[in-house]
């Protein structure tokens, strides 16, 4: 199918937007033939659809339409984004949508926390949540979900801790262990742990050998450390 562009003398008329423009307003390019002809699309529509290309991966929502969302600017490399305290990201940019915003599209990192690009680069949503909308008074470096979901970024399920209360929380919530393979302190695997238990050298060298205090080497021997492990080997 053939599309033709309706001239009007000295204008055009662009067959996205349907207006008729200057011809000034169309990028000229050559056709098979050598021909200099202008694009059906003018520069507006095609500048546009490149910015519809670079935001692929975001959805437009229409952020009046959404009950109970507070908004928050947040600056990030000069730009100033919308942070929700449910959790959502807003690019600042309309994109061909009147009174809509564009909801940037959320990522999981490895350890499983939703994650947004901004410029300056990827972005953790409980931190963007917390640093809008909770005070820190004590200037705490870490942000806990409070029912453990590290996907509920909704104000109400964040708070501000440090180091030691995040790991109990996590330990009182059963998402860690503090035993054998899955301690966050662990630097010995299941395979060294039972060459210590049946070694018949020296404390003192069996700790040399493995990197360990001494009283390591005791406790694993003894059932204090790595309990759970050394009694199935018995």
């Amino acid at each position: 199918m053939t599309i033709l562009n309706v001239i009007y003398s000295d204008k055009q008329e662009c067959i996205k937007c349907k207006e008729a423009k200057d011809r000034s307003s169309f990028y000229n390019k050559r056709n098979k033939n050598g021909e200099l002809v202008s694009q059906t699309t003018c520069k507006e529509c095609l500048s546009l659809y490149n910015k519809q290309r670079r935001f692929e991966n975001i959805s437009v929502v229409d952020i009046d339409s959404l009950n109970n969302e507070e908004w928050k600017e947040y600056e990030d490399a000069g730009i100033k984004y919308l942070i929700s305290n449910l959790g959502r990201t807003f690019s600042p940019e309309i994109i061909g949508y009147r009174h809509h915003k564009v909801e940037l599209k959320q990522h999981e990192s490895k350890k499983g926390y939703l994650t947004v690009h901004l410029k300056s680069g990827l972005k953790a949503i409980h931190r963007l949540v917390a640093i809008l909308f909770i005070p820190n008074p004590l200037n705490l470096p870490q942000v806990n979900h409070k029912d453990g979901n590290k996907k509920n970024n909704k104000v109400d399920n964040l708070e501000w801790c440090d180091n030691s209360y995040n790991q109990k929380h996590a330990w009182a919530l059963g998402l860690i262990s503090n035993t054998g393979m899955k301690s966050p302190r662990r630097i010995l695997d299941e395979n060294q742990v039972k060459e210590i238990f049946f070694s018949q050298l020296p404390h003192k060298a069996i700790a040399e050998k493995y990197g360990i205090e001494k009283s390591g080497v005791n406790k694993i021997k003894t059932g204090r450390n790595w309990g759970h492990f050394t009694k199935t080997l018995i």
